[in-house]
């Protein structure tokens, strides 16, 4: 996975565009990023299906997530933040 930074805001967080590496599920995509990104916290959310599933210091605090949800192929992700805190917005695959 590799982040870009695209626009930043008055508020000095910033548009992150995400390039993955392979073929994710959400499943894969949210095990990846609570390993890999353990000091970060912030909104999970799954356009059309999921709002927004709060995740903190690698753990999903309020897991929305069922296994068909998980099992769901990841088209793009897009990410928001900055000093720790990263919402990731995912659209699947139709």
């Amino acid at each position: 996975m590799e982040f870009k930074i695209g626009e930043t805001y008055g508020d000095s967080t910033s548009l992150y565009f995400i390039y993955l590496d392979k073929t994710y599920t959400i499943g894969e995509f949210i095990d990846q990023v609570l390993k890999e990104r353990p000091n970060e916290w912030g909104y999970i959310k799954v356009l059309g299906i999921i709002e927004k599933c709060e995740y903190s210091k690698g753990k999903l605090l309020d897991n929305k997530f069922t296994s068909k949800i998980l099992s769901k192929k990841i088209k793009y992700v897009d990410g928001h933040g900055g000093y720790g805190l990263m919402d990731y917005i995912i659209k699947i695959e139709e």
